[in-house]
């Protein structure tokens, strides 16, 4: 079952606090939850690996080929658009007509648009929005092993 939140401070102290260890005076909980988020987006290569909560624009050069690499994987991605120089705002593209959202394997963030028509201009001419990092909920397993390596950091500590 998928999670929307990280854990928190909170969970982490009633968790520690079930096995009878008690995180020592001037550690806080969530600096140690904060340190394991840190570590498991470091050691995934997803930072933010949860999505960002708004979506963001990027401007991106035409490829040159039919496939455009993203500077960032992307969660959601929700607006295309193309020849947007000179302040037009340029063409709204339309997903499965006019490009599709490639992602490397089944699962994961969106890291490419392939479009069906070469896409020509200027540098940072196309416009896309969208909410950086892995997805926009946490798959258990990745919940679980942050969670329990801010234990291990609070179990060694408070030894």
């Amino acid at each position: 079952m998928a999670k929307t939140a990280w854990p928190t401070g909170s969970e982490l102290t009633t968790a520690m606090t079930g096995m009878g260890i008690t995180i020592p005076a001037g550690t806080a909980a969530a600096d140690l939850i904060d340190a394991a988020i840190a570590s498991w987006e470091s050691d995934t290569g997803y930072s933010p690996f949860l999505a960002e909560a708004n979506a963001s624009d990027d401007l991106l050069d035409p490829p040159h080929d039919f496939t455009l690499r993203l500077r960032q994987p992307k969660a959601t991605l929700t607006v295309v658009k193309v020849d947007t120089e000179y302040g037009t705002g340029g063409t709204t593209l339309t997903e499965g007509e006019d490009y599709w959202l490639v992602k490397y394997g089944n699962a994961g963030p969106f890291r490419a648009i392939r479009f069906i028509e070469r896409q020509t201009g200027l540098p940072q001419t196309i416009e896309i929005t969208g909410k950086d990092g892995y997805g926009v909920n946490i798959p258990l397993d990745a919940w679980l092993a942050v969670m329990d390596k801010a234990m291990a950091q609070g179990i060694r500590l408070a030894a």
